[in-house]
């Protein structure tokens, strides 16, 4: 139904995407929009399997799937949402600014620091309303841990536990990992702004870094000038997790919300981090409101505004280089020594041709195996195998890229 409110929304909006995710956020458009509205999903890779999607829940009326990009009629308003893959971001951002339409792009913005810099500059040259999606700024959870932590004094610590599962269930679906992004680049946004929360405007600098599990877990230590942060990263474990910790002069305080909206414990014992959630609106539910209002020329919440994404963006690009010699080390003992069906080593590899080609296609653990076997054959040939060790993780590598 229309509103007062909802009258000047966009009556034509885009998803960019067809993954799990993308339907979440149709699904919740679905929910806000008024049913006068349009929604197009454009997937040149998904487009017959969204087309599919769209049958089953029966809202052919409201939603079409493209697999090329939709005309949208000039006369008529229009917003878009980029939550495809991370290495289109960039491309499909600055489509929907060269249409004039408001875009909200999921994080990360892109995949540099430069990069995302030039897409806010290109938004304010061509007068064009770029947001940003950090959904945790929206999570009232979050709010009440911050109060929770006021009481500990000073804050000397902020422990961050963010987990996912190998195999989990999100919204009704199977939640998979974009194979195209490293553990941090898919995960410092969130940490990003979870912190803008819990420490606002926090400048953080990078003094400690362990890799485990070929990149799979990763272990940061990070400082401001006020207190000191840890971050483990972690894919393919056993449970999802998702655990804060602060501790300062007056004890300590953490909130799981491992399941939403988690819950809240301190000296005093454990409560609801949010005893109403059942009927309050859901953080992804804000986030496009939000973001929809100011699409039609309304208020625009500071929250959507860049600046979490682009110190998540160069905070990032620090990480990137300690990350990529701890793993070429960690890759340099673990070929010699890994056994068949290696998992951790099948990570390191997959992930390190992706890194180098987003698009290239998933490398099956069979052709891995052959080709560990291939350069341990090698390696055993060898007069000395110390000196080879960083030639057999180029000549993997190398063979990756070929086959």
């Amino acid at each position: 139904m229309e509103t007062s409110i909802t009258s000047t929304w966009p009556r034509n909006v885009v998803v960019m995407g067809g993954g799990r995710w993308a339907r979440v956020y149709v699904e919740v458009l679905l929910q806000l929009l008024p049913v006068s509205s349009k929604v197009f999903v454009y997937s040149p890779r998904s487009g017959q399997l969204m087309d599919s999607w769209i049958q089953k829940r029966g809202v052919g009326e409201r939603v079409n799937a493209f697999s090329s990009l939709p005309v949208l009629p000039a006369s008529e308003s229009r917003a878009v949402i980029v939550v495809n893959a991370a290495v289109d971001h960039e491309r499909s951002a600055e489509w929907a600014i060269l249409q004039g339409a408001a875009v909200l792009v999921e994080k990360p913005l892109t995949l540099s620091f430069s990069a995302s810099r030039r897409l806010v500059e290109k938004a304010d040259r061509q007068g064009v309303y770029l947001a940003a999606a950090h959904v945790f700024l929206f999570a009232g959870y979050l709010h009440s841990f911050r109060r929770q932590i006021q009481t500990l004094g000073q804050v000397a610590t902020i422990d961050v536990l963010w987990a996912d599962a190998a195999v989990e269930a999100r919204h009704g679906e199977v939640k998979s990992f974009d194979p195209g992004l490293r553990i941090f680049e898919d995960c410092i946004p969130h940490v990003m702004s979870m912190l803008e929360i819990l420490d606002p405007g926090a400048s953080l600098v990078m003094v400690g870094l362990e890799l485990r599990r070929g990149g799979a877990q990763l272990d940061l230590v990070f400082a401001s000038s006020a207190r000191r942060y840890t971050v483990r990263l972690a894919r393919n474990g056993q449970t999802r997790r998702r655990i804060l910790t602060a501790a300062g002069a007056a004890g300590a305080c953490t909130l799981d919300f491992s399941c939403e909206p988690g819950t809240i414990t301190n000296g005093a014992g454990t409560m609801s981090a949010l005893p109403d959630w059942a009927s309050v609106q859901k953080p992804l539910s804000c986030m496009l409101e939000g973001f929809l209002v100011a699409a039609g020329g309304g208020h625009r919440d500071p929250r959507l505004e860049p600046e979490v994404g682009l110190r998540a963006a160069r905070l990032s690009e620090e990480i990137a280089p300690v990350y990529a010699a701890a793993q070429g080390e960690w890759l340099s003992k673990r070929l010699v020594a890994a056994s068949d069906n290696d998992e951790d080593l099948y990570y390191a590899l997959r992930e390190i041709a992706m890194v180098d080609d987003p698009h290239s296609p998933f490398i099956h653990k069979d052709i891995l195996n052959r080709l560990v076997g291939e350069v341990r054959r090698e390696a055993q040939a060898a007069a000395s195998k110390d000196l080879l060790v960083p030639e057999l993780v180029k000549s993997v590598l190398n063979k990756i890229r070929t086959k």
